[in-house]
């Protein structure tokens, strides 16, 4: 530790100081811990230590710091295989679990190393073999961050996180942290697919209102999730299908902060596995539409169900698939021939897009929205 740098020192004697505690943490950064070896990234054949860079942002000197390189501590001279999540990926979902409001599950994140399967815990740190339960330390650690990287945050708006962002949201709307409910307009296409999706099995009810859910963190875990199962299933397109969902009117603002939590979700039923639920038909989730007034609220989700398998009571997670080791089916249903009720057991391959509030009676304001869909719906016919 470097001697305490008192309001009265001299900015000159303040620099030299900084720079030499700087220079004895990046002497710490590089320092390999004795006993252990870094896991390389995918394609890297040399590991990657991180190191920090002092940079002049203005009239004081601050630190600009990007951690994305994690390093594996395993037990001396053990090697391990490259594994199917890069340094980026693992970012990802480290900032969506620093996020605001976001659930304590997402303090765990599985991934496959060549035929294990890892748990990587982001609040202890750790590692765990979920076949041997072998558990051992990771860290995170700072990268190099150039001058110019430091002026490209000054004098432009980064929209790089934007770009998954679909482009009929409301980009006007986007909320720093947390959702926003946004009313669709009952004259619109958007409002359309979802009526007809709706009305499909529940021609005798009538819609109020559709929203559309903008949670930017959930939207781009999800399209992560998305990506990691393409990369398994050998870049093949995955499977992803707007599926209804029924749920209690308390837990609508939760689950679009949250997602979706199995652990609700088995209130109501486990018959193909303790996940959460999702129908192909409004009608069947209809039953869980718990509410105290005439007024029902529902789910439309996107949800990844990949390559899926019949489920059983017992599952708490997808089975693995035959002859491929420890690989895992992505789903489970109710059948595999033309299926209608589908099982997901990560948060991150569902995201509550739409919500939908109905009625069994024919008031004013439903009453006009169903006839202009219907209106609307005959012209485009």
């Amino acid at each position: 530790r470097g001697p305490r740098v008192r309001a009265s020192v001299s900015r000159a004697a303040f620099g030299r100081q900084l720079r030499r505690l700087l220079f004895c943490a990046s002497l710490s950064c590089h320092r390999p811990v004795p006993g252990s070896s870094p896991l390389p990234p995918p394609g890297h054949k040399q590991p990657l230590w991180a190191h920090l860079q002092v940079v002049r942002t203005g009239p004081s000197v601050c630190l600009l710091l990007a951690f994305t390189s994690y390093l594996a501590l395993p037990s001396q001279g053990v090697e391990h295989p490259v594994t199917s999540v890069s340094s980026s990926d693992l970012e990802k979902a480290y900032l969506a679990y620093c996020a605001a409001g976001s659930d304590p599950l997402a303090a765990a994140l599985r991934f496959q190393a060549g035929k294990h399967t890892y748990e990587l815990d982001f609040k202890a740190f750790v590692q765990k073999n979920l076949v041997y339960g072998t558990v051992r330390k990771v860290c995170r650690r700072p990268k190099y961050v150039s001058p110019q990287d430091v002026k490209m945050k000054q004098t432009c708006v980064n929209s790089q996180g934007l770009k998954s962002i679909p482009e009929h949201w409301d980009h006007l709307a986007l909320p720093d942290t947390g959702f926003k409910r946004i009313a669709l307009p009952s004259s619109s296409e958007e409002f359309q697919k979802v009526w007809n999706l709706f009305t499909h099995t529940m021609p005798l009810y009538y819609v109020q209102k559709i929203e559309r859910v903008q949670n930017v963190a959930l939207w781009e875990v999800y399209q992560w999730q998305k990506e990691q199962m393409q990369k398994r299933n050998g870049g093949k397109t995955v499977d992803e299908r707007q599926l209804f969902h029924g749920t209690s009117t308390g837990f609508i603002d939760a689950i679009c902060q949250q997602n979706f939590d199995w652990r609700v979700s088995g209130l109501h039923g486990t018959s193909y596995g303790r996940g959460s639920y999702f129908a192909r038909d409004a009608a069947y989730s209809h039953h869980y539409s718990k509410t105290d007034t005439k007024s029902h609220t529902m789910f439309l989700a996107r949800v990844l169900v990949g390559e899926f398998i019949r489920g059983n009571a017992n599952f708490v997670r997808p089975p693995a698939k035959e002859g491929q080791g420890n690989v895992l089916y992505d789903s489970c249903v109710n059948r595999v021939s033309d299926p209608s009720i589908f099982v997901v057991f990560e948060k991150h391959q569902a995201y509550p897009e739409y919500i939908i509030q109905y009625t069994d009676s024919p008031g004013p304001t439903a009453a006009a929205t169903n006839l202009l869909s219907l209106a609307s719906f005959s012209v485009r016919q």
